[in-house]
C-alpha cells in the first residue's frame, strides 16, 4: 500500500468529519474510536460497507494501513490538531 493513498484518505475523512452531514457523524465516530474506544464510544466496523463509496473505500484504506504497519494512532499520523478538533466537536 502506497503511504500517500492512506494520507488521501485520511485528509478526505478528516475534510467529511468536520462537516457537519451525517456522514460526518460516522467519520468523526471512526476517528474518536481508533483514538481511544474505551472513552469516545466505539466504531462498528460491519457498517463499513453502508457508507457511501468513496467513504467507505477511505476507511478500508486506512484500516488496511494499520493492520499492515505497526500500530499509529491518529494523534500520531500528523493530524494531530484535526483529530483533536474532530473529537472536541463531535463527543
Amino acid at each position: 500500500m502506497v503511504l500517500n493513498e492512506v494520507g488521501n484518505a485520511l485528509t478526505r475523512l478528516i475534510g467529511l468529519a468536520k462537516r457537519d452531514t451525517g456522514q460526518s457523524t460516522r467519520g468523526a465516530n471512526f476517528f474518536a474510536a481508533w483514538m481511544n474506544a474505551a472513552v469516545c464510544g466505539r466504531f462498528d466496523f460491519s457498517t463499513i460497507g453502508t457508507r457511501d463509496g468513496s467513504v467507505a473505500q477511505n476507511m478500508r484504506t486506512v484500516v488496511h494501513f494499520l493492520f499492515d504497519v505497526n500500530f499509529k494512532y491518529p494523534v500520531n499520523s500528523g493530524h494531530k490538531v484535526d483529530v483533536l478538533e474532530i473529537a472536541r466537536r463531535h463527543r
